[in-house]
């Protein structure tokens, strides 16, 4: 583990999204505005809300939402017979 203030200190490289735990929101208030401008935070609880950051909130969910493909019966038309 890294303190939050060294993560994104001035040798980070590109770094535009950072994902913290919650817990430390108050932490990276603290820091300086030049080591944390640019830099997208995103606090989260749970590692699906991680998912949603890195993959879409949309990916996810699509994919629970999406129904199983099945074969669907279609039910035998009656013929009337002329007689």
């Amino acid at each position: 583990m890294v303190p939050v203030g060294r993560a994104v200190g001035p040798d980070r490289d590109g770094l535009r999204r950072v994902i913290l735990p919650k817990a430390n929101q108050a932490e990276v208030q603290e820091l300086k505005r030049e080591l944390v401008r640019g830099i997208k935070f995103f606090f989260v609880e749970r590692f699906d809300e991680v998912y949603d950051v890195v993959f879409g909130a949309g990916g996810r969910a699509a994919k629970a939402k999406k129904p199983a493909k099945k074969a669907a019966k279609k039910p035998a038309k009656k013929v009337a017979k002329k007689g």
